[in-house]
Parts: structure tokens; sequence; C-alpha cells
């Protein structure tokens, strides 16, 4: 015979199964996504070049309206499939609590848990639990709780906000703790701010809330934190045992408690029961957060009720958390995930009779209804433990019929999306090829020239005149280099390497040699920073390379008008990325050649070319360094004798000899690679040129960057949509298409 564990075991197997499945739609939404708003980004583009063309206007707005209501459908559609995703990934089935307050549900966890009134609550005098809760089934002794911690900014979005909203005070709404703090509340709301009674019972608790902040501000810093068992009542109650006041639940946004269920079988399995606060003890906006607790963390729901000794009705608040309960998961009959437990007490039992039969009468439709005495353990367990091998017998039903209604869901979603597309996106630009764009290419190609005459021409010419200046270069002496190393040399010479003898008197002979070896490596750190200061003389070389350069582009390559685009958030980016990105947006000539890639390749390199005191001087530089790293066999001749350790002046001599020989080295090393930064500057263009320029094909790839960006640059005046703009359009169009399948 198959045990409960077993049965809770082979169910959450099995969901695990379809995670998967789910998770590949996710990725398939986000994708979808990703191209919608790719479209969105364009559209504005669009506008003002069709601004007297009201047909495509009109279009234009049908579009953009589709395309957010799309991403809205996309939106839900996804939270649905993360929230399906989530409950097939948990590893226990969790079971909620759900009712007014106090009617019996943490007494009802009591009984089923061992837990007492030292560590949950019990509404039996007034407030009860505060924070939401859940209890874990675990097989051992010992029990403790974890707490998830709201953050100040959680906690002024998901609690402190809903009620200003709510009460539709402040003005500003205050965003951070400071605010709140300091926000005169109101002492009363205005008769017209709707059911003044609830209004005004929402600016009690907010009060509540502003008065005591001082005393769980320091817990709003998110994360976990394990408490013990002795603990647990002080952070979820809203009273201690004795009724006094507690403010830490507020700083809570779930706690979750492991322990042994003393009162039931031993054969449970992976089972959490969760435990919400009834709707009177709730923070503003409790039936949005009764709604997601529920659809995010259970599994199935006890509906939990104790009928009045006299009277014991169905009341209107008993129907609406039904139905509030009921839209959790439109999906599923709420029939099919709850139970109904009815409270008996030695004050209702004659009535419960009479409760049940107005319950069968009422719209409250449950798996089944069960009475009992939450106050007896032995009861408590037994009805539990039914209702186990009940949802053993039907979870799997409700998990299937959940998976493929809002699969369905998402796979007809993604057909409108793709019907959309090919019906309207691909169809709303097509490339023009009129008399007038023909006769554009014809003038471009007129003006860009070739190797002989024209814009090429003298672009062409222009870099090679860069080129020409940094390969003579080569053959000079490098001035600014000599001029660098010798700055260097001066700040090495001057720099105070150790502290004066009289100061090193004061430290105690017995760790002078500590204090030896570790100058030694304040020393090496500060010749090093120093040397690699003069690396950044490199860099601003090649910066300046790179702006001769660009100059060559601004004023023989005619780029000077052209405001490039770039995917970048930034409002200022470097030219380079500029021209990287129009390249980018340009169509490849050739498939076979990817001139396109190679150009920007080139582009990419030498934007990013220097050279960097790690590759270039550090490996250079350590081996003169050895002198003063005691590990090395050349600080023999520098290392202190026991003698020497007596004697302060020695040892700052010695000190300041094995630095100056360690510098001096390094200097002289340096000094040998005059040559480099020369001859890296002359191999930084002439490769750039070679790769972006001189190679057949390179021509008729930058005409087509001229081609796009014709407009910028010359005095265009046709009425065509900018080629860029059509090959962008019909990138995200594809890149839609393709997702979508």
């Amino acid at each position: 015979m198959t045990s409960r564990t077993e049965k809770i075991d082979a169910i959450l197997a099995s969901r695990l199964s379809v995670t998967e499945k789910n998770g590949q739609t996710i990725t398939q939404l986000d994708n979808v996504r990703t191209g919608l708003r790719s479209i969105q980004k364009i559209l504005p583009k669009i506008r003002p070049k069709i601004e007297n063309d009201s047909e495509k206007l009109q279009l234009i707005e049908n579009i953009s309206k589709t395309v957010d209501d799309r991403l809205c459908e996309i939106d839900s559609c996804r939270n649905d499939l993360v929230q399906l995703k989530n409950r097939f990934e948990r590893k226990t089935l969790n079971i909620g609590i759900v009712g007014q307050a106090r009617q019996g549900k943490s007494t009802f966890i009591q009984s089923l848990t061992g837990l007492e009134d030292s560590e949950i609550p019990t509404g039996s005098q007034g407030h009860c639990t505060g924070a939401p809760s859940a209890v874990v089934y675990h097989d051992k002794d010992t029990t403790y709780a974890v707490l998830e911690l709201f953050d100040e900014r959680d906690f002024m979005d998901r609690v402190i906000r809903p009620y200003y909203e709510r009460m539709k005070i402040g003005d500003p709404i205050p965003v951070t703790l400071d605010d709140f703090a300091d926000d005169a509340l109101p002492e009363s709301l205005p008769d017209s701010s709707g059911n003044k009674a609830t209004g005004e019972e929402f600016l009690k608790r907010l009060k509540f809330r502003q008065d005591n902040l001082a005393q769980y501000r320091e817990l709003l810093k998110g994360g976990e934190r394990h408490i013990t068992k002795s603990e647990i009542r002080s952070y979820i109650a809203q009273e201690d045992i004795d009724g006094k006041k507690l403010c830490n639940w507020l700083a809570v946004k779930k706690a979750t408690i492991y322990c042994r269920f003393p009162n039931t079988t031993q054969d449970i399995g992976k089972i959490t029961i969760c435990d919400t606060p009834g709707l009177g003890d709730f923070v503003s906006g409790a039936e949005e957060q009764l709604v997601k607790t529920v659809g995010d963390n259970l599994d199935f729901v006890l509906f939990l009720r104790r009928p009045d000794a006299v009277g014991a009705i169905i009341k209107p608040e008993d129907t609406n958390l039904y139905d509030l309960i009921t839209t959790a998961f439109t999906e599923l009959s709420t029939a099919e995930w709850s139970y109904f437990i009815v409270n008996k007490t030695p004050d209702n039992e004659k009535s419960m009779s009479f409760f049940e039969d107005q319950l069968k009468k009422s719209s409250i439709r449950t798996r089944k209804t069960i009475q009992v005495d939450c106050k007896k353990s032995e009861d408590v367990s037994a009805c539990f433990e039914e209702i186990i091998d009940d949802i053993t017998t039907v979870i799997n039903i409700c998990d299937n019929k959940l998976h493929t209604i809002r699969a369905e869901r998402a796979k007809q979603l993604l057909a409108k999306i793709k019907d959309f597309n090919d019906s309207t996106l691909t169809k709303f630009i097509q490339p023009e090829k009129n008399a007038a764009s023909e006769k554009e290419l014809v003038e471009v190609q007129r003006k860009f020239g070739n190797t002989d005459y024209g814009l090429w021409h003298d672009l062409r010419a222009s870099l090679d005149s860069v080129r020409e200046e940094y390969d003579k270069a080569t053959q000079e002496r490098d001035v600014l280099f000599e001029k660098s190393l010798n700055e260097l040399r001066d700040k090495l010479e001057s720099e105070q390497w150790t502290i004066t003898a009289e100061k090193l008197n004061d430290i105690p002979k017995g760790d002078r040699l500590k204090w030896f070896e570790s100058q030694m490596s304040n020393i090496r750190r500060r010749v090093s920073e120093l040397i690699e200061n003069m690396s950044n003389d490199f860099g601003s070389r090649f910066d300046l390379l790179r702006k001769k350069t660009q100059d060559a582009f601004l004023d023989a390559g005619c780029l000077k008008s052209v405001q490039w685009e770039t995917d970048s958030d930034e409002t200022e980016f470097d030219w380079w990325d500029g021209l990287l990105a129009g390249v980018h947006a340009t169509a490849e000539i050739s498939e076979q050649a990817n001139h396109k890639d190679v150009i920007e390749r080139a582009i990419h390199r030498f934007h990013r070319s220097t050279l960097s005191f790690d590759e270039f001087l550090e490996p250079r530089i350590r081996p003169c360094l050895n002198c003063i790293d005691p590990g090395k066999p050349e600080a023999a001749d520098y290392w202190p004798s026991p003698k020497d350790v007596t004697n302060t002046q020695k040892l700052v001599d010695i000190l300041a000899t094995a630095a100056q020989k360690a510098y001096s080295a390094a200097c002289d090393e340096i000094a040998k690679l005059e040559p480099e930064p020369a001859r890296a500057l002359c191999a930084a263009i002439e490769k750039f040129i070679d790769y972006a320029f001189r190679e057949s094909g390179k021509e008729q790839q930058w005409l087509r960057l001229y081609y796009d960006y014709r407009h910028q640059i010359w005095d265009f005046k046709s009425a065509e949509l900018d080629r860029k703009i059509t090959i962008e359009w019909h990138n995200a169009v594809n890149a839609l298409k393709e997702a979508c399948h």
C-alpha cells in the first residue's frame, strides 16, 4: 500500500516534468515582448517622416495601440505561467487556512502542529496573527522560524502607499521612511471620502504604523532572519502573551515556521500549512493581497468558520470571502480545490446542523464540509489527515487543468501576435524602389566617388596622412616618452620611502624585522603605482590618435552633420560607438564576404586599443623589484642582520638603498621601451586602415553607409523613409516573426 508520503512525493515529482515546458513558453513570451518593444521604439522615428500622410499616421496610431495591448496581454499571460511554474517547483504541498479574524485559524494550527500561544497567537483576547506565516512539517525535534523581512522600498510600496491611495490623502504620497515619519496625517477624513467608518479604521492603522515606526524601523533591511522557537511570537503576533502591543510583525513579509506535527501520525509528508491574517487584521489592500497570497503560494484552501451560538447563518462576509478566493484561479471551480471547516465549540454545538443546512443553501461550494472542535488536537489531526488523503486524489487533475488552460492561452496569444505581424507590421513599410530613390543613389555614388576622386578619395588620403604622421614618428626620438620617464624618475627620487630613524625607535626591536618586511611590500606597491601613472600618458596618446582619425571622418569624410543613433539608454555616447552602430545598421552587401562584420571589428578594436600597464609595463618592471621582495634571492643583499636591527639609522639606510636600487632598475628597463609606444600607435592606425578600407569590397560597404545617412550628410529633400529606418523596421519585424514560431 502506497504511503501518504510516497503519494505526495510522486505528486511533486510529476509537477517538475511540466515545469520545463512552462519555462520554454515564458522564454518565448519574453522574446516576443522584446520584439514588440523594438517595434515600439521605431514608431516615433517614423512619424516625422510621414507627417503629411494622414492615412499612414492613423495606421501608426493603430499599430501603437495594438502593440500596447499585446504587451499588456503578454505580461498577464506571463505572470500566470510564472505563478504556475513556481507552483510546480515548490517542494511541499501548500494548504492555506482563510477566514475572518477570530474564527479559530490559529487555534486549528496550534492543535495540528503542537505550537502554543507562546509561539503563535490565538484571537481569544483580541488581536491575533499579524504577519503571514507558514508552518512546514519537518521530522526533527527543533522548532525554529525563518523571517522574510520588508526592505524600505518594498514596505513603502506594498504597505504604506496603498493606505494613502485608498484614503486619497497625501500630496505627494511619502516615498521614503523619513517622508512617512515626517508626514502630518489628518486627524480625520472628510465625509466625502466614501465609506467614512472604513476610512477612519484605515487612518487609525496608518497612524499606528507611523507612531510606532521607531520600534520596527531597524528591521526594514530586507533579507532573511533566523529566530528560535521562543522568539517566534514576538515577530508574528500583534500582542505578546500578556496583551502588550507588539510592532515587529509590521516589518515581516512572511514567517516560515519549521516544526514536527506531534499530534498527527508520522506519515504526514511534505506539507506546509499557511496561516493568513484574518481580513479584519489585514493591512490596507487586504482583498488584493489575499488573492495574490492564495494564487502565488497555495495549492488548496481551507475555509474556517465558527458559527455564532445564536443566529448561525451564512453572512455576507462569508460569501464575499468565497467569491474573493474564487478569483485566485479563474480556470478552476473553487469547489475543486477547497474545503470548509466548521469550528464546533460547546457554545455553538446545537447550531451545527442548522449552519450546515444554511451552507448548502448558499453559493459556497467546496469538496467537503467537516465539523471539528479546533481546540481538540485529536479531532483536528483526523480532519487534516482526511483532507490530505482527499487532496492526493485530485491535485493532479487541478494541476493538469491549470497547465492546459494557461498553455493554450499563451499559444493563442502567440498566434494572434504572429497574425498581427504578418498581416500588418510586415506590410507597413516596404522598400521603395522608385525613380526618386534611384536618382538619389546615382547622386550619392557621384559624391562618394572612388579611389581617384570624390569623398572616398579624400577620406582615404586624410587617413593615410594620419598613418604617415605616426609612421614617421617611429623613426624619431620619442620626446613625449622621454618627458614621461624623466617625470617618473623625479617622482621616484623625491618619494619619502620610509620613516625617520627617530620614529623607528618607537618600534620594539623584536618587531623591527616584521616592520622592515612590511615596508618592502609598501615600497613595491608604491613604485608600481607611480609607474602605472606613467601608463596613463600612453592612454592619452591613443586618445589623440583616435581624435585625429575622427577629424578625418568629420572633415574629409563629411560626417560632421550626422547624428548617430545607438541602442544605449545614455543621452551621450562616444562618437566611435555611434559610427559602430551606424555601420551595424547598414545592410551587408555580400553575405559571403562579411564586409560589414570586418569593418565593425576594425572599428571596435581601434576604439579600444591602448598600451595598458598590466600588459605592457608591469611584466617588465616586476623583476626589477625582486631586491625588495623578501621571497626572492636578490633581496638577500638588502636584508638586515641581527646587529642591524638594533641600529635604527642602519635599517632606514638599507631600506632607502634597496628602494633606490629597485626604482633605478625599473626606470632603466622602461627606458629600453622608448620605441614601443610610437610603434604601437602606428600599428593601430595601420591595422584599422587595412581592415576597414583597403580590402576589396570595403568601398561599397562604406558607400552603403553614406547612402543610408544621405539625408543628414547632403541636402536631399526626398520624402522617402531613410533606408536605415526601413532596415531597422524589417529587422525588428523578422525578429518578432522568429520569436513567434
